[in-house]
């Protein structure tokens, strides 16, 4: 009797071993999936300095409305296309929405950093804070490095004349103890990779609705009249 008490005893006991073991490696499976990559950012950004952004991607006006206001603005985006930036008149509010940068060849402004080969990988590569030099984009738009960038959702994006496609990015961005919401359309001609970067200050939905119909202006480059 004693014997089969004992037994029933040690079975028991190695029941229980065998569920500890179980949640144990159930535990380490998760927090491994959740583990950020780890490593420093060591890139020398405050040496960096930038071409005139607004010189390169000036703003070409093709109408005046009847009060002598000009209007539909368009400005350079890639090595031989232009967007809409400034498509109606008096609607100066919508241009307090959002603050937007143009970076035509992002090859040139990342000289000395090795860009991905693809655009479908360009997203997630602007969102690593832990390698070098990859937050030279963010940089340019504002001298702050983010301490944080989150990416958010990604979406494929063709011109309304279908001669171009786009990668629209969203992210959320922390510098410092502030949080932004930024939308990002990359672009990419004959390898030449482009940004149009939008910095979210109003109504999130009413920016990404009007930023899109931006982009989705595109066309070749139309020579200016005289």
């Amino acid at each position: 009797m004693k014997k089969m008490i004992l037994l029933w005893l040690v079975g028991l006991l190695g029941l229980a071993l065998v569920g500890c073991a179980e949640q144990t490696t159930a535990s380490t499976t998760a927090t491994t999936a959740t583990t950020e990559p780890q490593g420093t950012d060591d890139f020398a950004y405050g040496s960096l300095s930038f071409p005139n952004f607004s010189a390169i991607n000036p703003i070409r006006f093709l109408g005046v409305d009847q009060n002598g206001f000009e209007y539909d603005g368009w400005q350079d985006f890639g090595i031989d296309g232009e967007i809409q930036t400034h498509p109606w008149p008096w609607m100066t509010y919508t241009y307090q929405m959002y603050s937007y940068f143009i970076r035509t060849n992002l090859q040139i402004l990342f000289s000395g950093v090795v860009l991905p080969e693809n655009l479908e990988d360009l997203p997630q590569w602007f969102a690593q804070t832990y390698e070098d030099g990859h937050r030279i984009l963010w940089y340019s738009m504002g001298s702050d490095l983010p301490d944080a960038i989150t990416l958010v959702a990604t979406e494929t994006l063709t011109s309304t004349n279908g001669i171009q496609t786009f990668l629209r990015a969203e992210y959320e961005v922390t510098v410092g103890e502030t949080e932004r919401q930024w939308i990002v359309y990359f672009m990419d001609v004959e390898g030449t990779f482009s940004s149009y970067s939008v910095r979210v200050n109003e109504n999130y939905e009413t920016v990404l609705s009007t930023t899109d119909f931006m982009v989705q202006t595109y066309q070749l480059k139309v020579p200016e009249v005289e």
